[in-house]
Parts: C-alpha cells; sequence; structure tokens
C-alpha cells in the first residue's frame, strides 16, 4: 500500500476515534452533528474577597453566542456547559495570579436539577 494511503487512512481513523470520544463525553468538542442542549448559568466571582459586579462578570465572562438576562442576572447559550467551564477556567488561567477571581458557576441542562462547579486559583 503507498504511504500517502497509509497516511490518509491514519487521519481518517483518528477522526473517527475522536468522534466516538467526543460523542460519549460532556464537552463535544469537534463533533460533526448539532448540539441541542441548552444552558443556563448565573457567575459568581470574587477578586481578594472583593466580588465582581454583575456588569463586571458580564464583560469577564461573556461569550459569544450567549444571551445575558439581566433581570435573572444569569447567561442563556445553546451549547455543552462543560464549554462554558472551560471559557471561565482559560479566561481565569490568561489573568496574573493577582488578579486571578474564585468563581462559582451555578448552572441547569435543560431544565435538569441545578449544578455548581467552582474554579479557585
Amino acid at each position: 500500500m503507498p504511504r500517502a494511503r497509509i497516511v490518509g487512512v491514519i487521519a481518517l481513523a483518528a477522526q473517527l476515534l475522536w468522534l466516538a470520544h467526543e460523542q460519549l463525553g460532556s464537552s463535544r468538542y469537534f463533533c460533526w452533528s448539532p448540539l441541542h442542549e441548552h444552558v443556563w448559568y448565573r457567575v459568581e466571582a470574587q477578586v481578594g474577597g472583593k466580588p465582581l459586579s454583575d456588569d463586571q462578570i458580564a464583560a469577564r465572562y461573556g461569550r459569544r453566542g450567549a444571551f445575558y438576562h439581566r433581570s435573572a442576572r444569569g447567561f442563556w447559550e445553546l451549547n455543552a456547559a462543560q464549554h462554558v467551564l472551560d471559557s471561565v477556567t482559560w479566561r481565569e488561567r490568561t489573568l496574573p495570579p493577582e488578579q486571578r477571581a474564585t468563581v462559582s458557576v451555578l448552572y441547569r441542562i435543560n431544565d435538569r436539577g441545578a449544578r455548581t462547579w467552582t474554579y479557585t486559583p
């Protein structure tokens, strides 16, 4: 079998394995099928023991495609909850240690029970 064909077969097999892995996981990054998961979440954060305001939280953790509902003080988006949690983690890790926040995310997936996730620097 030619070398190019072997590389092609390996690349396709890797894609199929990654797809199977993501379909069974919580994040579903790089999946070929749409994800229909409604996530409602509220973010509370403190930097140095001082709570961030609603506007600061919206500016710091607002995600493209997420709707911020001011009266509910929370976000809604059509995405995997793990993407939200990952984006909070990535955002905090990009900041200098003295600016990092302790973050709690209270979230619900598809009207199921509420869950809480916490990030501590």
